[in-house]
């Protein structure tokens, strides 16, 4: 038998330890995983990942939805077999494995939506693979309209109704007098001026009440405001926000994000201390070194307000200085704004005694729409088409040139003008244009032989169809948004 050399040791062979072959087992799956992916590609089915819309409530600034996918996609086999029923008209435009479907219209309030899409194909591979298919449910807000109470028990009252799911409940109690109210933007409360049965009647205080409604926030549009989440509470908690007998409350304005009051005060000691003052929904209160003018309004960011200041409308900020941002010499009132704050209505008040209605841009651009021998009292935009709804008091020669109020639209791009109903009373009414688009509200001051006083709907379709009586007295009716 051979003898090995000196000085050299056999190498002993290496344990073969479970664990290394485990190992080794794992490399070979793996190294077979690998291989076929190289040759045959991802064979994943592709489907949907998330729907930024699965089991939301929607509001008029829920806009778009967003559908991520787990693969690139054919995008014309997307957007051909996407179905929404009932229908939601809109386009579709794509990033990576994303698409986005933007509305052309509001999301009409108080309906149930699904979403359904089967028939997609992925974008690579030899032979493209069929989409898992895809449903998915969502709904809108309710359609719901606040009041001021004028009959019975409710008299005096701020009352809800909701028309979707039939509901009727009294918001505040019999010791309040509603004097003004203004609704948050997620329309979970209600601000509001109220006279105490007891309390001093030249100080009123300001107040918020819980409507019991409880929506998510929107996802807004890109400019809009950002709305905090709501306060969810039962409907009717009144809480104080403002009480101060040594000032008069005597306007204020809510901003479009919830979270800037502004309130005119006079003092009760000093006739000369007149001002604004900013109030959050938390109770902080801040006077604004700001002049105080006529009428005003915050704008749709939330940063500025508009102000009659003498012979013209100034713009104020609210965050910093008091130095006009920009001033508006030949107009008199601002009216309205449109939802993103793009465009305003003012009037301009003529040499010959008459009232132009003028449209003006952000951008300085201005149009004048309108002009009459009368009075042009409110004026809204509509949120999904190029229109703006006016409430008038013109003089009318088969009433003796008596002022009766009209209610009209005007096409913004054409400046026609379209009366849509004329009132027999002096008395204005109060009109509201539903956040969808989808209606009007105004209420009828008094009896008349043609239309019993209460609140009205004017529903605003295609086909125009007449007003319909909603059975409840009251008055100031407005929708929630």
């Amino acid at each position: 038998m051979p003898v090995p050399p000196a000085g050299r040791a056999t190498p002993s062979p290496k344990p073969d330890y479970p664990l290394d072959r485990v190992a080794r087992g794992v490399i070979a799956v793996l190294t077979v995983i690998l291989v076929l992916l190289l040759v045959g590609g991802d064979r994943s089915q592709p489907q949907v990942r998330q729907f930024t819309w699965a089991d939301r409530t929607l509001s008029a600034q829920d806009r778009a939805f967003i559908l991520t996918f787990n693969r690139p996609m054919q995008q014309a086999s997307v957007t051909d077999n996407l179905k929404i029923t009932p229908p939601l008209p809109g386009r579709a435009s794509w990033a990576g494995r994303r698409m986005a479907y933007t509305l052309s219209q509001p999301v009409p309030y108080g309906q149930r939506f699904t979403l359904s899409l089967q028939g997609g194909r992925d974008q690579f591979g030899r032979q493209p693979r069929l989409m898992r298919p895809f449903q998915a449910d969502f709904r809108s807000r309710d359609r719901v309209l606040i009041y001021l109470g004028t009959q019975g028990s409710e008299a005096g009252r701020l009352v809800l109704h909701n028309l979707t799911n039939p509901t009727h409940t009294v918001l505040t109690p019999p010791d309040l007098t509603i004097l003004d109210f203004q609704p948050f933007p997620q329309g979970d409360r209600i601000l509001f001026s109220a006279q105490p049965a007891t309390g001093d009647p030249l100080a009123p205080p300001l107040y918020t009440v819980t409507t019991g409604l409880d929506y998510p926030p929107p996802v807004s549009l890109p400019g809009a405001p950002q709305l905090p989440a709501p306060r969810p509470g039962p409907a009717g908690r009144v809480d104080i926000l403002l009480d101060d007998p040594t000032y008069q409350n005597l306007k204020f304005d809510l901003s479009a994000d919830g979270q800037t009051i502004l309130v005119a005060r006079a003092s009760r000691r000093d006739p000369q201390d007149t001002g604004l003052w900013r109030l959050t929904p938390q109770g902080d209160l801040q006077r604004l070194n700001l002049p105080m003018g006529g009428d005003f309004l915050i704008t749709p960011d939330g940063q500025s307000l508009v102000m009659a200041q003498g012979e013209g409308v100034a713009l104020f900020p609210l965050q910093t200085g008091n130095e006009p941002l920009d001033f508006l010499p030949k107009f008199g009132q601002v009216l309205a704004f449109d939802p993103l704050g793009n465009e305003a209505a003012l009037i301009k008040f003529n040499s010959d005694f008459t009232r132009s209605l003028y449209r003006v841009t952000n951008q300085g651009q201005e149009q004048e729409l309108l002009r009459v021998q009368g009075s042009i009292l409110s004026a809204l935009f509509h949120p999904g088409r190029p229109v703006l709804y006016v409430l008038l008091a013109q003089a009318r020669p088969e009433r003796a040139y008596q002022e009766l109020p009209t209610l009209g639209a005007i096409n913004l791009e054409t400046r026609a003008f379209t009366p849509l109903l004329s009132f027999a009373s002096p008395q204005l009414p109060h009109v509201s244009l539903a956040a969808d688009g989808s209606a009007l509200l105004f209420d009828q001051p008094g009896d008349t032989p043609d239309a019993p006083a209460g609140l009205w709907l004017y529903p605003l379709g295609e086909a125009m169809n007449p007003p319909q009586s909603l059975g409840l007295k009251g008055q100031r009716p407005q929708w929630l948004p």
